[in-house]
């Protein structure tokens, strides 16, 4: 089955290109219903196909950790002072607010819907490096204008680590094959179920803010869409004129989380549904 990656790149300006990066002022924060701005569609097609520390000397001391839960502490060189040496290695994903209250004390942050975007570091550019959260320290000594950073964070996230929507089954095919064991999925139709992440999978959940990939699916899928949070690396996508129930969905979100994810990777307790007549992710 083919499939086509979006795979902005960065340009100057803080522009992307061929992309739509959010924009603050679409943000509703702290809101119980609307997520980031976009615009309505529909279509004639069944199924989505596309893809679509401390500061220490000349910079930021790091004993930061990998990822908002992490008990783990990890050394770093120090990071820049000056912030526009780490504008274009600075990214954004979303996290489960729940139960962090001392430590989103103590990072910028957004609430958007009912999660928390927070902001990381690649020192390469390069996921396969550790992550250092950035932390509000951090954005005192770099003086960062918090809208600014938002906005870099977005476009540097969107344009640099790509965005991707793929059939479950592809995934699902792909990582039996890499387990090297003897197992066949049955074909058939099924629930169609689509898998948004980016080229790296990982802290690819942050993609569900991208809302006109959202509403391009949802033009394929001629049906507006549940979003699973699966973890905080994707979510999956169902169309939800599919007739599934919605406490159903939730009732398995919650199972997941409990029985296979470990604490820092759980997002949610619940699905979203984007619109096609708001144009915008709701819950």
């Amino acid at each position: 089955m083919k499939y086509c990656e979006l795979n902005y790149k960065y340009a100057e300006k803080n522009e992307t290109v061929g992309a739509s990066v959010p924009d603050s002022n679409g943000l509703q924060e702290n809101s119980p219903n609307r997520g980031i701005g976009g615009n309505t569609g529909s279509g004639p097609n069944r199924g989505i196909e596309g893809d679509t520390g401390n500061v220490q000397n000349k910079g930021i001391g790091g004993n930061t950790g990998s990822d908002p839960d992490s008990d783990s502490k990890k050394s770093f060189e120090p990071v820049p002072e000056e912030y526009s040496l780490v504008r274009q290695k600075i990214f954004a994903k979303l996290v489960n607010p729940k139960g962090k209250i001392d430590l989103l004390s103590g990072v910028p942050h957004k609430m958007i819907l009912d999660l928390a975007l927070v902001y990381y570091l690649y020192r390469e550019n390069d996921p396969d490096e550790e992550e250092i959260l950035v932390t509000q320290e951090m954005a005192d000594v770099w003086d960062a204008d918090d809208l600014q950073m938002f906005r870099d964070a977005m476009i540097n996230t969107r344009s640099l680590l790509g965005v991707t929507v793929r059939p479950l089954r592809e995934m699902l095919g792909e990582m039996i094959r890499k387990m090297d064991v003897s197992f066949e999925l049955e074909e058939g139709e099924g629930i169609p179920m689509h898998v948004m992440t980016n080229h790296w999978k990982r802290n690819g959940a942050i993609c569900m803010l991208f809302e006109d990939i959202l509403e391009e699916c949802a033009k394929m899928a001629d049906s507006d869409l549940y979003l699973i949070p699966s973890s905080i690396h994707e979510v999956i996508l169902v169309p939800v004129d599919e007739g599934l129930s919605r406490s159903d969905l939730d009732s398995v979100i919650r199972s997941v989380n409990r029985d296979e994810l470990s604490p820092e990777d759980v997002l949610s307790e619940h699905s979203y549904i984007y619109s096609r007549k708001l144009g915008h992710v709701i819950f």
